[in-house]
């Protein structure tokens, strides 16, 4: 990552950008020094494929439960609840 990418976006100062670690998904965060802002200058985004969204409701209407349905997938319960509250308007 060049040194134009780590511009501070609440000061817009280039230097004195410092690593400061990773995110869960993997992009670098940065400290500001002149402002102590912390940031990502390129989040990855979360996104499940809609195989798996379909996989996780087929799980769901045949009675499994939303916490053991995203433990299966690695996720959280509250996307297995959001998928279904989302099918449930698309049906209405």
């Amino acid at each position: 990552m060049g040194k134009d990418k780590r511009k501070c976006p609440k000061c817009g100062e280039i230097t004195g950008q410092h690593s400061i670690g990773k995110t869960s998904a993997g992009s670098s965060r940065f400290r500001c020094t002149k402002c102590k802002r912390e940031y990502t200058p390129e989040p990855k985004k979360w996104r499940y494929s809609e195989q798996d969204k379909k996989e996780a409701m087929k799980m769901l209407i045949n009675r499994g439960t939303a916490r053991g349905i995203a433990k299966h997938f690695g996720m959280h319960h509250s996307n297995v609840l959001r998928w279904a509250r989302e099918e449930q308007k698309k049906r209405q």
